[in-house]
């Protein structure tokens, strides 16, 4: 996968645990690792969104929220796949981009 720092400074990591913070299940936790082991805990989304990644996780595609189920769509009708999430601060909270490429550029 090339090296762990690309050349605008970015950290190459993929999801390593799911799960939650509280006994109820209301606040979402996950664990972003990086390919040379250090890892990023990230929370205060709904334990919702966590079930929901969970389940895409194990490749439940049906049932995703709306806005997931939206860009899914749109990527199929225009045969393209999301290669990579770019997540990065922007003050107090975390924002994120996401990458696409064509099925052809892959």
């Amino acid at each position: 996968m090339g090296e762990t720092f690309t050349s605008e400074g970015f950290v190459t990591a993929s999801i390593s645990f799911i799960g939650f913070v509280d006994k109820l299940g209301l606040e979402g936790l996950l664990t972003l690792k990086s390919e040379d082991g250090r890892e990023f805990p990230i929370r205060a989304f709904s334990g919702e969104v966590a079930r929901h990644i969970l389940r895409f996780k194990e490749g439940d595609k049906s049932t995703i929220p709306t806005i997931y189920n939206l860009i899914e769509e749109i990527s199929s009708l225009q045969d393209l796949l999301l290669v990579e999430v770019r997540i990065y601060r922007n003050g107090p909270v975390l924002r994120s981009n996401l990458y696409f490429k064509t099925r052809k550029e892959i």
